[in-house]
């Protein structure tokens, strides 16, 4: 067994001080981190295919699915049966875990105190993964993160296909991009062109895009789409990849080695946290910034 080794700590903003959360050291690689509740965290293995708990500082693993056992099969605890989660994150009323699944095509929602995953999309949706999905090869489809919205819309991008996606109930839109990667701005987003995007996040009524590969933050705000941070025509910004925000912040993983902030209220950025083992971020109820580091 070969364990890898990684740390959840808290940054104190401004003095990089970290705060020592829980050690994490299990024989499979970690997507992905969210923070539920109270004292819990909930992590992503997408190659053991189960999900992992951080709960008080201790580590429950597996705590959704069993190890290296790939399935649909909705049920309680190691009943359940996941495909390669590879993103997490949590709904509006901070009960429920909202998982992305199998490359991006499948959404899964595990209700947190029962320890139950059920499946909210994806299962029976053949056509729209056929019209999606199915020329991806899953090794090349890693870029996949998923938010939801103050309306409990969930929103998710796959990098791949370099789209971002909406579920809104039972109901799917493609609400970025025409799956060519690229530049371009348009008055109808599914003709405005991504690029690799791997990262999203929703402030306010405004969803927030990483674009990888056109080295920018964009912004959707109803039918229109910016950018917010670096320059897509340059390409001389750090190419940014996960992103959490709340209230006036965001802040984001930059060229996978740099935490760094972006501030709407005085549009001003800097580098909080850096490390060639990063992971992932997330954000508590009180805007407290996690960051998950391999060792």
């Amino acid at each position: 067994m070969l364990l890898m080794n990684y740390s959840l700590f808290k940054i104190s903003f401004g003095t990089s001080k970290k705060n020592h959360i829980s050690d994490i050291d299990i024989d499979a690689n970690i997507s992905d981190i969210c923070y539920a509740t109270g004292d819990k965290f909930i992590f992503a293995s997408d190659d053991t295919h189960c999900l992992g708990l951080v709960e008080g500082g201790k580590v429950k693993f597996p705590w959704i699915g069993r190890i290296r056992k790939k399935g649909n099969e909705d049920g309680s605890g190691q009943s359940a049966l996941l495909n390669a989660p590879i993103s997490v994150c949590l709904n509006v009323l901070g009960n429920i875990c909202v998982v992305m699944e199998d490359g991006g095509s499948r959404i899964r929602e595990i209700e947190i105190e029962a320890s139950y995953a059920s499946s909210r999309w994806g299962a029976s949706q053949n056509r729209f993964i056929d019209r999606y999905f199915s020329k991806i090869k899953k090794e090349d489809s890693k870029e996949v993160s998923c938010a939801v919205g103050p309306n409990g819309h969930i929103y998710w991008v796959v990098g791949a296909i370099n789209r971002c996606f909406k579920c809104n109930a039972s109901t799917i839109t493609n609400l970025v991009g025409n799956g060519h990667a690229g530049y371009s701005v348009s008055n109808n987003l599914q003709s405005s062109l991504l690029n690799g995007p791997s990262g999203v996040c929703s402030v306010g009524k405004s969803i927030y895009i990483s674009d990888k590969g056109n080295g920018c933050i964009r912004k959707v705000s109803g039918d229109s789409i910016g950018v917010i941070y670096g320059n897509p025509l340059q390409k001389k910004a750090m190419s940014p990849s996960k992103i959490v925000g709340k209230k006036n912040v965001i802040y984001f993983i930059g060229d996978g080695k740099k935490v760094k902030y972006l501030s709407m209220a005085n549009e001003g950025d800097g580098n909080i946290y850096e490390s060639e083992g990063l992971c992932s971020i997330c954000l508590d109820e009180k805007n407290n910034l996690f960051v998950l580091e391999r060792k």
